[in-house]
């Protein structure tokens, strides 16, 4: 039976299971691995938890590094960290009142860039449902439920985005699914944190009696988190490559524009399900 040492604890294993520490081992499938299993000792959530969100952003990458180097028992899979994050952040987001991910019924018709929203509206609900407010309550609601539901949605279309990009390591979409998870992962986290301080510093302007326009809002939240998620994308592709910072900047640009694109496409699935559930 072949050997091969853990990639997380350095333990000399001949089954699919580390013995010491329970990992798995990536490539093949050998017996053994329901009893090294049974010995895996128990790790608490918490801990696992609490190891991800740490590797997560210091440095940006070095969470997917481990996770594609086969380290992976000390931490919570990819889909599960960005599932519990997504929970936090919809919390956050109704506590600060700052909406992003979820978008009243009006926000959709005024932001249709896809030149989609309008027609499909007023083909399926007539355009004087949009100023019914017994309709409006009801398509808000749903689409608070519909938007929580369809956020994970994201995750495997940055993930095909990332198969044309093979230098950086994911050339299999397990792999790039990983550094998609822990990408939208980190922009939740970074958004939630976002949120609190937006909606303080707007208590504050108009205790003074400054109320300024939500466009100036909008972009002055924009431009923030463009520079939050533009920063991780750089810091993470230098962790996770060798490329010269032009070819960084370069799958960067790529990225980000990917998931300017996939937020828009998310946004349209969500209003097309909340327009077919009412």
């Amino acid at each position: 039976m072949a050997t091969w040492q853990c990639p997380s604890c350095g333990t000399t294993a001949d089954g699919r299971f580390c013995a010491a520490c329970g990992e798995r081992q990536l490539d093949g499938l050998q017996p053994g691995g329901r009893i090294a299993r049974a010995t895996r000792p128990v790790r608490s959530w918490l801990s696992r938890l609490r190891a991800s969100l740490q590797a997560l952003a210091s440095p940006p990458g070095r969470l997917t590094r481990e996770w594609l180097a086969g380290r992976r028992t000390p931490y919570l899979s990819p889909i599960a960290l960005f599932l519990y994050t997504n929970i936090a952040f919809f919390i956050v987001q109704s506590a600060s009142g700052v909406s992003v991910l979820s978008w009243p019924l009006a926000v959709h018709l005024d932001n249709d860039v896809l030149g989609l929203v309008r027609p499909m509206f007023a083909a399926y609900a007539g355009s004087h449902a949009a100023s019914d407010p017994q309709y409006v309550a009801v398509f808000n609601a749903l689409e608070v439920v519909h938007a929580k539901a369809l956020v994970v949605m994201m995750v495997p279309m940055l993930a095909a985005v990332m198969l044309v990009a093979p230098s950086i390591q994911c050339t299999r979409f397990e792999r790039s699914f990983a550094f998609a998870a822990h990408y939208y992962t980190f922009a939740l986290i970074a958004m939630s944190a976002l949120f609190p301080i937006v909606g303080l510093t707007l208590s504050m302007l108009q205790h003074y009696g400054v109320r300024p326009a939500p466009d100036t809002i909008d972009a002055v939240v924009t431009t923030i988190q463009s520079l939050i998620i533009g920063w991780y994308l750089l810091i993470a592709l230098r962790t996770l490559t060798s490329l010269p910072f032009g070819w960084r900047l370069a799958i960067g640009v790529l990225l980000y524009a990917a998931t300017a694109l996939i937020l828009r496409i998310y946004h349209l699935a969500v209003f097309t399900v909340t327009l077919l559930a009412m």
